[in-house]
């Protein structure tokens, strides 16, 4: 049976930390250049 150990969850919270940063960055540069934003409506 394959375990989490230290390393796998340390990898686990950079690879969310990198993507939620990527994602804020692309929101900036996206309103910096005035694309609008996408909106859900149920």
């Amino acid at each position: 049976m394959h375990y989490l150990n230290e390393s796998h969850i340390l990898l686990f919270i950079v690879q969310i930390l990198v993507l939620l940063g990527v994602a804020r960055t692309l929101g900036v540069i996206c309103e910096s250049i005035k694309i609008p934003t996408l909106t859900v409506k149920f």
